[in-house]
C-alpha cells in the first residue's frame, strides 16, 4: 500500500507519467484491502488518475458498497463524464434509491429542471439540514417553495 500511496504523492508533485501510472494499476489491482483503498481514493480525490483505478478496485471487492459506487460517480462526474456517473448512479438506485447520496447525485444529473428541484426538496424531506440540498435551491430560486 505504501507503493501505492508514494505514487499517487507523485501525481499531487507533478511528476506523473505513462509508466507511474500503469505501474499504480497493477499494484492497485493486487490489493485486497477495501477499506484502505477507499481512504486513499477518498484522500486523492478529485486526482481521476489515482482515485477512479481505486474506486474501481474496492468495488471489485464489494460490488455493493453503494458509498463507493457514489464516490465514483462523483468523480466522474468532476472528470467530465457524466454518462459513466449515470450508469454508476443507475447501480447505486439499485440498492437503494432513495438514501441521501443516491438522491444528491441524481439531482446533480438532473441539470437545472424540475427534476433537480424536485430531488432537492424530497432530500430535505429526508433530511431537513442537507446544506447541499439548501444551497442548491436557493441557487435554483426554489428554496422557500421547498
Amino acid at each position: 500500500m505504501q507503493e501505492i500511496e508514494a505514487l499517487a504523492l507523485k501525481l499531487e508533485q507533478g511528476e506523473w507519467d505513462e509508466k507511474s501510472e500503469a505501474v499504480f494499476k497493477s499494484l492497485v489491482a493486487q490489493q485486497t484491502d477495501a477499506k484502505r483503498l477507499r481512504e486513499i481514493a477518498d484522500e486523492y480525490t478529485p486526482h481521476t488518475e489515482v482515485s477512479i483505478p481505486l474506486y474501481e478496485r474496492v468495488l471489485e471487492l464489494n460490488p455493493q458498497d453503494i458509498s463507493t459506487i457514489i464516490a465514483l460517480g462523483w468523480v466522474l462526474w468532476l472528470d467530465g463524464e457524466k454518462e459513466k456517473s449515470r450508469e454508476q448512479l443507475e447501480k447505486a438506485k439499485k440498492i437503494d434509491a432513495g438514501s441521501v447520496e443516491v438522491l444528491t447525485l441524481e439531482a446533480c444529473l438532473a441539470g437545472g429542471t424540475e427534476s433537480e428541484i424536485s430531488l432537492y426538496r424530497e432530500i430535505l424531506k429526508r433530511d431537513p439540514h442537507n446544506e447541499i440540498a439548501q444551497e442548491n435551491l436557493k441557487k435554483l430560486g426554489a428554496l422557500d417553495q421547498s
